[in-house]
């Protein structure tokens, strides 16, 4: 029998959450160990290398299978057969160096890009939602109250990265293709940057001088992932790129593209590490840029506590008042489900009464016992928060947008009525 993606992803997961109760009862025997040693009993000390090594065990094998977890569901994102299955301004079109792929699908990267185990999530001391999203798909998700995000898929790629729903085009006949998506789309994405290689960003740099040709300057949106450095060389090989694109048109008998007023990159508070959206350049009538920066030394707190709290100070509120400025409404944004979260606090809590009830009926120190249930009541904690901040997350994304009435025509003009 075939096995899906959901299915596999959802064996590795709970097999990491078996190996993790794995270390937390090989814990508790450790801590019961040291307990009943020091009330005299020092033979039990010898169980306590033993229960350990079994802790290091079982987390060793949680993370292992939370990383194949992740690797599975990058395999498994979805694809979107052609930009015409999205209603013209429902959509955002997000653009960007296919070498930005690599980067900005990292895990956790606050942690070090690796596939460590949550530690303090699992103590309850952080919040675990989101846990598991790339730096793509928490980009994506910024932005998903203004529409579905889309992207052109890297050709020749296996496996899509998780974040932007890809659809994938041709290598050689791609740039009309992506012309008509730039008109139908709500608001276009551009990562303004270039890495260290000029000529594999060739295609950003064409997107963005046919985005201004053919936009009004509110649905044109520059995002800034890379250091002041490379935003600097973007500018610097944008101009460029415009003034061989208006020769180009000149040629044709077309009028040349000017190139926008781009701002400089402020200066921003040094953090040991940072969310990777630095900021975004928006455009007024006139085409000049003005930079929003998205400084986390502005906020108090650890570096991940930062970037947090700057996820809701000044990116949320950002985009929030973008919505104003682009074509169709935003509606049936979902409602924040109390019950839900209350039923999943209640399974929690069950849970964990389930483990102290059989903790009381086992040989521990009364020390060992308050430790432990202190312990539960922290994972409750950290578990009401991720729940309380998941749902919050879903009612944020969760929004149905309207596209705009459709122009009246000559028919409907003369009998004076307009569409509904």
């Amino acid at each position: 029998m075939t096995v899906t993606p959901d299915g596999r992803r959802i064996r590795y997961t709970l097999a990491a959450w078996l190996a993790g109760i794995i270390a937390f009862i090989s814990m508790n025997f450790a801590m019961t160990g040291l307990g009943l040693a020091l009330d005299g009993d020092w033979v039990s000390l010898l169980t306590v290398p033993v229960a350990v090594a079994g802790c290091l065990i079982g987390l060793w094998t949680a993370r292992r299978h939370i990383a194949t977890a992740r690797t599975v569901k990058r395999r498994d994102q979805p694809e979107l057969p052609s930009l015409t299955m999205c209603r013209a301004m429902t959509y955002l079109l997000y653009l960007r160096p296919f070498a930005e792929d690599g980067r900005l699908a990292t895990i956790d990267p606050l942690v070090g890009g690796r596939a460590r185990l949550p530690y303090a999530r699992m103590l309850g001391l952080a919040d675990s939602a989101g846990a598991e999203d790339s730096w793509e798909e928490q980009i994506v998700g910024l932005f998903r109250p203004c529409g579905e995000v889309v992207a052109v898929g890297s050709p020749g790629e296996r496996f899509a990265f998780p974040g932007a729903k890809r659809f994938y085009l041709p290598r050689d006949d791609w740039r009309q293709p992506v012309s008509v998506g730039m008109r139908r789309a709500r608001l276009v994405l551009l990562v303004a940057g270039i890495g260290e290689n000029a000529k594999g960003a060739d295609g950003t740099l064409w997107e963005f001088t046919e985005a201004v040709r053919l936009l009004p300057p509110s649905r044109l949106l520059l995002l800034v992932c890379g250091s002041p450095e490379d935003y600097r060389r973007f500018c610097d090989a944008a101009a460029g790129a415009f003034k061989e694109r208006s020769e180009r048109l000149l040629e044709v008998g077309e009028p040349p593209v000017t190139l926008p007023v781009l701002p400089g990159h402020p200066a921003i508070g040094e953090v040991d590490r940072r969310h990777p959206l630095r900021g975004v350049v928006q455009f007024d009538d006139t085409w000049t840029g003005e930079f929003t920066a998205f400084d986390p030394a502005a906020e108090a707190g650890g570096s991940r506590r930062r970037n947090r709290a700057m996820v809701r100070h000044q990116m949320e509120p950002f985009i929030a008042s973008l919505e104003p400025r682009l074509p169709g409404e935003a509606a049936g944004a979902s409602p924040f489900r109390y019950a839900h979260v209350a039923g999943e606090l209640l399974n929690s809590a069950l849970m964990l009464s389930m483990a102290g009830w059989l903790m009381g009926r086992t040989h521990t120190p009364f020390l060992m016992r308050a430790v432990d249930i202190v312990f539960m009541a922290s994972v409750f904690l950290g578990e009401a928060r991720t729940a309380i901040s998941t749902e919050r997350h879903r009612a944020r994304k969760n929004v149905t947008i309207l596209p705009p009435p459709p122009p009246p025509t000559a028919r409907s003009a003369r009998s004076g009525h307009s569409p509904a």
